[in-house]
């Protein structure tokens, strides 16, 4: 059948042998091309080439087929450019490289990105699912002994949001109209609420560490630190005079390695310590030999540096012997902030003394003190009445 012009000569239409109708307009660059999808009627066509039309003059039009790249492609790339942000931390590098090749590059990611629909990637989302639980469910040992915690849920958060992300980028940049990945709920964390460490329970803990560690436990609590972080530090970090503590980098372990890098947000900053951590680690200074300001501050007795894993070790030893099982050594940073939270701290003095980049971290504590605030003021009510009723007491008598 002869090809029909509309109304605006931006474009025609045709009868297919099958009996649908295919529009046909010019691409941006002048050449001939064919709407992605074929029409049951001449007016559906008609009216997708004046939204192709209306589209091109208002720049919001995409172009279906630049989104012929195959996700794993594109997905490296962004990767290996630094994602969203243009700089990727050593090991959220790494992270995604795996969830690339194990969950996504095999998968959903050997299609073209312009062919990924919401219904692929819901597809996608439920068979990893049952993959990773069904792995997760298999014994520890080859002996078939031991049992697992994990569910996968973890991993198939990780690699939806990794999804999500790569396929905004691809929006973006034009490749796609729409993000395709909209699973509601999918890719949140919804972390379990950690148990608040006491300060008799600190106590404990400290106590039970070697005795060339517990400074490590006064320090984290104390500066609010993160693992990597302590074992970063340096002498020169520490200033007894002013009672502060700069916070400039972190250790990470890599696959290549151990890594020194900046710190998790990428900014540094300074604390004021507690005098009780202030007389800790002037304690521990005293036990060690002076050195320059660039080397580390923790080593172990025979002179090496700490490391990650012998405070994880060291750590994992004093919760089973006090008990205190539930406590990772990263609680102790939530316990400190605490009680800044509790001692008065603003939400911007909290942000500066965690570290953190956004308020929302930070509120947590917030919310922690405000629970202990109803606790105390519930108890100043109790003591209250029974002070009334202790003077009617004595007034009747």
């Amino acid at each position: 059948m002869a090809s029909k012009t509309n109304r605006a000569n931006f474009g025609s239409v045709r009868k297919l042998p099958s009996a649908r109708w295919q529009a046909r307009y010019p691409a941006e660059d002048g050449s001939p091309m064919n709407a992605p999808l074929t029409f049951e009627t001449s007016r559906e066509a008609r009216q997708h080439i004046s939204t192709v039309q209306a589209d091109r003059l208002r720049n919001v039009y995409h172009d279906y087929r630049k989104g012929d790249i195959l996700l794993t492609g594109f997905a490296a790339d962004w990767i290996a450019n630094g994602g969203s942000r243009g700089k990727l931390a050593v090991r959220t590098r790494e992270l995604y490289e795996d969830l690339l090749s194990r969950h996504i590059g095999p998968t959903i990611g050997t299609m073209p990105v312009g062919k990924i629909t919401p219904t692929t990637v819901r597809g996608w989302h439920t068979a990893l699912r049952k993959e990773l639980a069904a792995r997760a469910s298999q014994p520890l040992k080859a002996d078939g002994l031991g049992t697992r915690k994990a569910t996968g849920e973890t991993r198939l958060r990780q690699a939806y949001a990794l999804l999500r992300s790569i396929m905004a980028e691809a929006e973006r940049e034009g490749l796609i109209h729409r993000n395709p990945c909209n699973i509601k709920g999918a890719g949140s964390l919804k972390a379990q609420e950690r148990p608040l460490m006491s300060v008799v329970d600190f106590d404990a803990l400290v106590a039970a560490l070697p005795a060339d560690l517990r400074p490590v436990a006064h320090l984290t609590f104390g500066g609010h630190l993160r693992l990597g972080e302590v074992v970063g530090l340096r002498r020169g970090d520490l200033d007894l005079k002013s009672q502060t503590l700069t916070v400039l980098r972190q250790v990470v372990q890599a696959r290549t390695g151990i890594v020194v890098t900046d710190t998790k947000t990428g900014t540094s900053r300074t604390v004021v310590l507690p005098g009780a951590t202030v007389d800790a680690m002037r304690q521990y200074l005293t036990t060690v030999p002076t050195a320059m300001p660039s080397t580390p501050m923790f080593i172990r007795a025979n002179g090496s540096a700490l490391t990650r894993a012998q405070v994880q070790h060291a750590w994992k030893k004093a919760r089973t012997a006090t008990g205190l099982e539930q406590f990772h050594f990263h609680d102790l940073r939530h316990a400190g902030l605490t009680l800044s939270a509790q001692s008065g701290a603003t939400l911007r003095e909290l942000m500066d003394r965690a570290g953190h980049s956004t308020s929302a971290a930070a509120m947590a504590y917030q919310h922690a003190a405000e629970a202990r605030g109803k606790v105390i003021a519930e108890g100043m009510n109790a003591l209250m009445n029974d002070l009334r009723e202790a003077e009617r007491q004595t007034l009747g008598a």
